[in-house]
C-alpha cells in the first residue's frame, strides 16, 4: 500500500479517536443523555442542511429545477440596487464571512469586531463589507428566523455564558457546519453558491459597487466562511466582470468549481490549526488521488498558494484573531494576521490596477 494512503488512514483513524474522546468526556461531565440530544440534532440537521435551499430556490425561481447546468451563471435581477445614491470611490472591496460560529451577520465577535477595524484602518481605500451572514441564502441570521428566532437566540447567549449550559451554544456551530457541508455538495452546492453570490453583489452594489468598474474584490472567508467564499466566487466573477479573489483564514476548503472562475486562492493557516486540515481529510476531492479535480489541477498550475504563517490556533486564545499571544519574534498572533491580509490585498489592487492600466493595452 502507497505511504500516502496509510499516512491518510492513520490521520482518518486519529480524528475518529479524538472526537470519540471529546463525546466520552462530554457524557462524564453532562450525561448519555446530553450526549443523545447532540447526537440526534447532528443527524437531524444534517438530513435538513439541504432542505432551506431548495426551497428558497423553489420560492424564488419557480418553473426552473435546481439543477447545475439549469443555474444561471450569473446573478440575475441585482440592476436596481446598483443605483446608489453615492457612487463607491474604492479601489477594491474586501467582503469578510465569518466562521461557523457566527448566528446572524448583525453579530461580530469582540475579537472580530477589533480585526475589521484595524484592517479598514490599514486599507482605508477598500471598501469593506462586514455584515454578511454565510450561512443562510435566506438573507437572515438565524435570530431572525420566523419559527426558531427565540431559541437560537437565547443558544448565542449560552455560548458566552459560565454556566453549564454554556456547551449548548455548540449548536449553532453544528447547524452553520452542515451548510458549509452544503456548499461543498456537488448537488446542493451550486444552488447554495448562487444565493450566497446573490446576498454579496446586492451589499456591494447598494453600498454604491458599479457593475462593469473592473474594482477587484477580494472574499476573506474564515473557517467554514472559506468554503463558502470560494463557491459563491463562481457567480460573482461572472456577475461583476471583475478580477475576483478568495483569502482562506485557515478556511475549510473543498475541491469547488470557484477554482475555475478566481485568479488565485491564498490559504493563510497557522501551523497549529488543526480545523483547516480538514478539508483536505474529508473532502476527495483533495486528495492526492483525484489529480483531475478542481483542486488538483488549480494546485498544479499555481493558482493555490498555502500560507504558513506560524505558530498559530484556529480560534480562541493563540488562535489567528489573538490580540495576546505573540510569536517567537514578538510579533502578536492579531498583528501577524493583519499583516498578511493587507500585504496580500495591497498586491491584489496592484496586479487589478497594472492589468486595466492604459500602458497594460
Amino acid at each position: 500500500m502507497p505511504p500516502e494512503i496509510v499516512q491518510f488512514l492513520l490521520e482518518l483513524l486519529r480524528l475518529i479517536i479524538t472526537i470519540v474522546a471529546e463525546l466520552l468526556l462530554y457524557a462524564a461531565d453532562f450525561g448519555l443523555q446530553f450526549i443523545l440530544l447532540i447526537t440526534f440534532v447532528a443527524l437531524v440537521g444534517l438530513f435538513l442542511a439541504p432542505f432551506e435551499t431548495v426551497r428558497w430556490w423553489v420560492r424564488q425561481h419557480e418553473g426552473t429545477s435546481a439543477t447545475a447546468e439549469q443555474i444561471p451563471q450569473q446573478v440575475q435581477g441585482v440592476e436596481q440596487f446598483q443605483h446608489a445614491l453615492v457612487q463607491s470611490r474604492a479601489d477594491a472591496v474586501l467582503v469578510y464571512l465569518s466562521g461557523i460560529g457566527d448566528p446572524s451577520g448583525d453579530y461580530e465577535a469582540p475579537n472580530e469586531v477589533l480585526f475589521l477595524d484595524q484592517l479598514q484602518a490599514r486599507l482605508p481605500t477598500t471598501l469593506i463589507i462586514r455584515d454578511v451572514f454565510a450561512f443562510s441564502v435566506t438573507k437572515r441570521g438565524l435570530e431572525k428566523s420566523t419559527a426558531l428566532g427565540h431559541v437560537w437566540s437565547w443558544l448565542n447567549e449560552q455560548k458566552s455564558s459560565r454556566s453549564r449550559t454554556a456547551v449548548l451554544g455548540q449548536i449553532i456551530n453544528l447547524r452553520n457546519l452542515m451548510q458549509v457541508l452544503v456548499s461543498a455538495d456537488y448537488r446542493y452546492g451550486p444552488i447554495y453558491s448562487y444565493g450566497i453570490a446573490e446576498i454579496i453583489v446586492r451589499f456591494m452594489l447598494q453600498r454604491g459597487y458599479q457593475l462593469g468598474s473592473g474594482v477587484p474584490v477580494i472574499l476573506l472567508g474564515y473557517s467554514g466562511g472559506g468554503q463558502v467564499a470560494l463557491g459563491a466566487a463562481r457567480y460573482i466573477a461572472s456577475t461583476v466582470r471583475a478580477p475576483v479573489w478568495v483569502i482562506s483564514m485557515g478556511g475549510v476548503l473543498s475541491s469547488d468549481p470557484g477554482l475555475n472562475y478566481i485568479h488565485k486562492l491564498y490559504h493563510v493557516y497557522g501551523e497549529r490549526d488543526n480545523v483547516h486540515t480538514l478539508g483536505e481529510r474529508v473532502f476527495p476531492g483533495r486528495w492526492f488521488i483525484s489529480r483531475k479535480s478542481f483542486w488538483n489541477i488549480a494546485k498544479r498550475e499555481g493558482r493555490i498558494i498555502m500560507m504558513n504563517i506560524g505558530p498559530i490556533g484556529h480560534n480562541g486564545p493563540n488562535g489567528y484573531l489573538d490580540a495576546n499571544a505573540t510569536l517567537p519574534d514578538g510579533t502578536r498572533f492579531l498583528e501577524k494576521t493583519l499583516d498578511t491580509i493587507e500585504t496580500l490585498a495591497n498586491a491584489m489592487r496592484a496586479e487589478a490596477h497594472a492589468a486595466t492600466s492604459p500602458s497594460a493595452a
